[in-house]
């Protein structure tokens, strides 16, 4: 495999997973600025402030790239939006073998997330906006190193950028 086709899959990769944390980066619950309200009434405030990670210049350029997408090809954008910005999971009990201290191997119960697709998506489509987001994408493709150790429990293993 050459180098850009590296570089493009790396890229495909981040792309990816940005995008699978989308709602979690623009969270804004937990804000350590509290909302204080002046009126009496029970009225709705404000969600509260963003976390920094949605303010990075990779999250940006990608918000922009999707923006582009969704004028360009609605039905890319809406395949792409539901299946990687817009899903659900559900936990999934199974078995994962394991070796022991011993050498010897064992079967143990496990629970992993799995994602719910709806039956509507097609996942050429979903394929067709992320290579679209990549092609139109200006700059560095680069994860913010802490919201890479919030989501995973560990730094990026490519943590020089695309």
């Amino acid at each position: 495999m050459g180098t850009d086709e590296q570089k493009d899959k790396r890229a495909l990769e981040r792309v990816r997973f940005l995008l699978d944390q989308w709602d979690a980066i623009f969270d804004g619950s937990p804000s350590s600025e509290e909302f204080v309200s002046i009126s009496s009434s029970f009225s709705s405030g404000p969600p509260g402030k963003l976390p920094d990670e949605a303010s990075h210049p990779t999250i940006r350029e990608l918000e922009r790239c999707l923006r582009l997408l969704a004028s360009a090809s609605p039905g890319d954008y809406r395949h792409l939006k539901a299946f990687r910005c817009g899903m659900e999971w559900r936990c999934v009990d199974t078995w994962r073998r394991v070796k022991l201290a011993s050498g010897k191997y064992d079967w143990v119960p496990d629970r992993i997330r799995e994602r719910v697709v709806p039956r509507w998506i097609r996942p050429e489509r979903v394929l067709a906006g992320e290579l679209f987001l990549i092609r139109v994408f200006r700059g560095e493709i680069s994860l913010p190193d802490d919201l890479y150790k919030a989501f995973t429990g560990q730094q990026d293993p490519s943590s020089a950028a695309v």
